[in-house]
This record gives structure tokens, sequence and C-alpha cells, in this order.
């Protein structure tokens, strides 16, 4: 590492893979600097970027590592709970990344399949380590206004008296797609989102029976996560009325372009069910884990 907090990743050319120019890793720690920072790359991927903008939040510390070729970021990986999430990665991205990540833990990657391959296989000539395939994720881009198909029950935003119950479904989900959620992140992720009026809930009478969690807007785009519905409360369509009611909303919001959402893609139902409601595959990211 530099004086100057970066850690210089050499060109690949001589090696025989995949000879772009010198990049240089960036660590940023400061939420509001890295979306500013990496500015350019989140403006011209804004949907492809959205897992790594919208897990940042100004005023809370963050682990961001930036890649640049002289002045232009070509990747950036966001990371949380020994987890890298990355944006698309530009030429000599994969390696530098792969040449600073850890090699004395295990780690996961989730992205783009080719960029997780990329950086993956990298790192295991690093450290003579092992990968272990994770979940497949399918992300879909609201191409249309959601179907609106009548069903029993109301949108709400959720109050503070669902915290406890916000938390145990969100933990129950992150088991559900294969990325868990301790239930201490997990209730801070829910009591943020209620405060922010980010966390919604299906109703029907007095019983919530589903939830929906939104992101920030960021560079115009919306996240829709942790659509969950109990497995005794599922198939009376909760989910796919939350996810449409949300959905619905957030088009008519004026800061927002484009509504993403994803899923594992082993779910068919939850899949066909997003195609139907006007959803369109976008692009796919997999998980896989780093084990030194």
């Amino acid at each position: 590492m530099t004086d100057h907090g970066e850690i210089d990743a050499a060109s690949l050319d001589d090696e025989g893979h995949d000879g772009a120019a010198a990049c240089s890793v960036e660590i940023i720690a400061d939420a509001s600097k890295g979306l500013d920072v990496c500015g350019d790359l989140f403006r011209r991927e804004p949907i492809r970027s959205t897992p790594v903008t919208t897990s940042l939040y100004p005023g809370r510390a963050s682990a961001l590592l930036r890649v640049s070729a002289g002045s232009v970021t070509v990747g950036v990986a966001a990371e949380e709970a020994e987890a890298y999430t990355l944006t698309p990665l530009g030429p000599g991205a994969a390696a530098a990344l792969a040449d600073v990540l850890p090699i004395d833990r295990p780690s996961t990657l989730l992205g783009a399949a080719g960029d997780v391959a990329d950086v993956a296989g990298r790192w295991t000539e690093r450290c003579d380590g092992a990968v272990d395939t994770g979940p497949l994720f399918r992300w879909y881009r609201l191409g249309e206004a959601p179907e609106t198909r009548k069903h029993k029950g109301a949108l709400r935003a959720a109050g503070t008296a669902s915290i406890d119950r916000a938390a145990r479904w969100m933990v129950e989900f992150g088991v559900d797609v294969g990325l868990p959620v301790s239930v201490d992140a997990a209730r801070t992720r829910v009591t943020d989102a209620i405060h922010e009026g980010r966390l919604f809930e299906w109703v029907i009478g007095d019983e919530v029976v589903s939830q929906a969690i939104i992101s920030p807007a960021r560079f115009g785009v919306v996240r829709i996560n942790g659509v969950y519905t109990p497995p005794p409360l599922r198939k009376d369509g909760h989910s796919s009325a939350i996810t449409a009611a949300v959905a619905t909303q957030q088009v008519a919001r004026q800061k927002v372009d484009d509504v993403v959402i994803d899923q594992p893609a082993s779910t068919a139902v939850t899949n066909r069910m997003y195609r139907r409601l006007g959803f369109a595959s976008a692009w796919n990211t997999l998980a896989v884990r780093l084990v030194p």
C-alpha cells in the first residue's frame, strides 16, 4: 500500500491474462465520498451498478474499493461482512481487485457472472485457493406499467412497531435466497428503512402478510428488495400484490427513471411472477465463495 492509500496492480500482459493497462485500487471509507468519486462509473452504468450504489448511505461508514485507470473509475467493490459486491468491471479491474482481496480468510463475491469468474480465477492463482459456486440471481428491470390485477389487501408504510417482525422476516428471506443476514444486521437495516419510509407492508385487515424494502433512489434507479411472504401465507398472491403496488408507487416518483428487482434463478415461480408483472430480464449475477 502506498502513502496515499492506493494499492498498485501491475499489467497482466506477461502472464497472458487480459493485457490491460495497470490499474490502482483506492480504499474509500465514506459513503458520500464513494458516491461522488465513483460517480463517473455509476452514471455510465446506473442500472448494473445498483447492487453497489444502493448499499451506500451518506453518514454511514463504508468499505469501498475503487479501481481506476488514471482518473477513470473502471470498477468498484463494496465490502460488507466479508462479502464483496461488484459493479461492472472494465479492462484490468478484475485483476486489480483479485490482487488485493484477502487470502487469509474466506470471502464472498457477488457480481456479473463473467466478472466474478475473472476475479475468482486470478485470486486462486495468488493463493492456490478454491472457489465454491453459489446461487445465480436474475435481475429484472421494469419495462412497462405493473399489472394491476385486483388483490385483497392494501399497501402501507411500516411503523416502528414492525421492527422485530420485519427483522425476523429479513433473516428468513436471507436464508431463502442463500445470502444469510445476521439478526443484528437485519434489525439495523429494517430500522433504517422504517425511519426513512422505505419498508412497506401488505396488510389484510390487521394482519401483515408480506413485506418489501426499497432502496434510496441512486442515479435514477430504485431497487425493490426483500420481498417476503412467510410460507404459511404463500400461494395467495401477496408477494405479487406488494411488488406491483410498490413498483407502481415508485415509477410515479419524479427522481426515478428505473425500478429493478432481483431473485435467485432457481425459484421459477417468483421469476415468472416478475415477468408477468411487467419486469424484463436485464442481467445475471453470481455469488461465489473464495476459500484460501
